[in-house]
């Protein structure tokens, strides 16, 4: 490991709103904070240390752009920390934040990790946000159509390009830096603009400040064994 790494502020955190998932025990590894944030305390915090979110969102959906705003923009509440690394609620850490930051980052040279949208998804192996578009509408409940017609009309008159890329954002590792808050912005401005998905608008954010080669993905998704694995579904995947 990185002797750096030793001496950095690191955080897991998570997010709970509007009864979407059940909260899990906090990850514990020395020298990380983890931390939940919600508009509520829970009677039980199963080991997360608490961080108020504020419910200011007004527009559709607001449990879930609520619920994205730390996701999204962790350091505008952790500003002092070098590496926070994001877990949707049913997901849990499951090994050494300092080894998947050295693993992901550190050794190659990257300042974001995400899952392969390929991995989450049985029969949805793509890469384009046009393709995704297509699938959120056929599913029905995740978003409204004008919506997402909206936001692929707008990315195409732009000439956002198909087969671009795409994630599955359940997992992330940032890393502190002025060009990831850049690309951290834009993302939030697009997911406040257009869809609450934000998958349909990461990587139109990274074309448009020109991250993508600070992007790179981690492995797994579903496997039960893997370093950041899924452990249950939404208690609610309608809100």
């Amino acid at each position: 490991m990185d002797n750096t790494l030793s001496h950095a502020k690191i955080a897991i955190i998570t997010a709970i709103t509007g009864g979407k998932d059940e909260l899990l025990p906090a990850p514990r590894f020395g020298g990380v904070d983890s931390i939940l944030f919600s508009p509520t305390v829970p009677i039980n915090l199963k080991g997360w240390k608490y961080g108020t979110l504020p419910e200011w969102s007004t527009l559709s959906r607001p449990d879930r752009r609520n619920a994205k705003l730390p996701k999204i923009m962790p350091f505008m509440f952790l500003h002092d920390y070098e590496y926070v690394i994001w877990q949707d609620g049913g997901h849990r850490v499951a090994i050494s934040p300092h080894l998947l930051i050295q693993k992901y980052l550190v050794d190659q040279d990257k300042d974001i990790a995400a899952f392969k949208h390929g991995k989450a998804w049985a029969g949805q192996d793509h890469n384009c946000v046009y393709k995704e578009a297509e699938n959120i509408k056929n599913v029905g409940f995740l978003e409204k159509s004008n919506i997402i017609d909206e936001q692929v009309y707008a990315y195409n008159a732009q000439g956002y390009p198909a087969d671009y890329g795409l994630s599955c954002n359940a997992a992330m590792i940032w890393h502190n830096t002025p060009e990831v808050w850049r690309l951290q912005l834009t993302w939030w401005e697009q997911v406040c603009r257009y869809s609450s998905r934000d998958q349909m608008s990461f990587f139109y954010s990274l074309w448009k400040t020109g991250m993508k080669d600070r992007l790179t993905y981690m492995d797994g998704h579903w496997e039960r064994n893997g370093e950041i694995p899924r452990l249950r579904g939404h208690v609610n995947p309608r809100t």
